[in-house]
């Protein structure tokens, strides 16, 4: 019984894996090839597909590899595996700030987000985890007693903690409550302008109310991608907190579910993005040689 889980949670990761691999591979393609995708808002969903690629890309196949003591070292795992899971966890984080600015604040939208800001701030969401992943090099390989070293790997281990896990876990959580509390302001507020309208021209009185999937993609693309990284990533939370201040390791159950659920979270957000934003279904129906709607065709997503 025990030889079959061990081997369907085997062949689960590699599925996952390949889904993560394929999954993003595709949106990276689109959006680099694919004009009518080259918007702001798409480089953030770009940034936030390459990440996850390499995840998937290295998350599982570095837990299969390396099975020896040596491969095990923290420093090597942070090197190949945790930079990518930082990257993803600073980009998502970017992503939603962006969403936040162009829902709540429309009309500043395009003045405060410029090319210039936006490149910079994407090379931040990497250089941040790159630099994090390269400071245990800076002791690892010093001529620092073992005490201290066990101690700067204490103090870093927490400290990412806090950066990489908890801080994300609080903001994400309170920007989505934000947005969605400011959309239903504004669409009852727009729905109570429009009936008035309605009542003062009762006699030209026609559709005005906007495509409910154009206000409302933007919104429910970003609460969904946020909660699946909520949900998929509080066993590693978890485990980390366990690490930190935990005396025991998790059971191996907790460590297998939360491998399960990282590679989950970097597979299912490609799918997000072609069931809700229109843009990317539009273009993946015709990489696909899918026919479109012609009102599909006539959409031009905004946000």
């Amino acid at each position: 019984m025990e030889q079959w889980e061990e081997t369907f949670n085997v062949v689960l990761h590699w599925v996952l894996t390949a889904s993560a691999i394929v999954g993003n591979g595709l949106v990276i393609y689109l959006v680099i090839f694919r004009r009518r995708l080259n918007s702001t808002a798409n480089w953030f969903v770009l940034s936030l597909a390459v990440a996850d690629f390499f995840v998937g890309a290295t998350f599982f196949p570095y837990q299969r590899a390396c099975k020896s003591e040596p491969c095990y070292k923290r420093h090597i795992q942070w090197l190949c595996v945790d930079v990518f899971l930082c990257a993803s966890v600073t980009n998502l984080c970017l992503m939603t700030v962006d969403r936040y600015i162009a829902i709540v604040k429309p009309l500043k939208y395009l003045t405060v987000m410029t090319r210039r800001r936006t490149l910079l701030a994407i090379s931040a969401t990497w250089c941040i985890p790159i630099v994090t992943a390269l400071l245990p090099l800076s002791w690892t390989y010093s001529a620092t007693s073992p005490a201290n070293k066990a101690i700067s790997w204490k103090v870093f281990t927490f400290a990412t903690l806090f950066v990489y896990g908890i801080t994300p876990f609080v903001f994400l959580p309170l920007a989505i409550v934000r947005i969605l509390l400011i959309v239903r302001r504004c669409r009852l507020e727009r729905s109570a302008v429009m009936a008035q309208l309605d009542f003062n021209y009762s006699g030209l009185r026609r559709n005005r109310q906007l495509d409910p999937e154009k206000e409302i993609s933007s919104t429910r693309l970003i609460v969904s991608v946020v909660v699946m990284f909520l949900v998929c990533y509080v066993f590693g939370v978890s485990v980390r907190i366990a690490s930190v201040f935990g005396h025991q390791q998790p059971p191996e159950s907790v460590l297998v579910t939360s491998s399960i659920l990282i590679l989950t979270n970097s597979a299912a957000n490609p799918v997000a993005y072609g069931l809700m934003k229109r843009d990317f279904k539009r273009e993946l129906l015709k990489t696909l040689k899918i026919n479109n709607s012609s009102s599909d065709l006539a959409f031009e997503e905004v946000l």
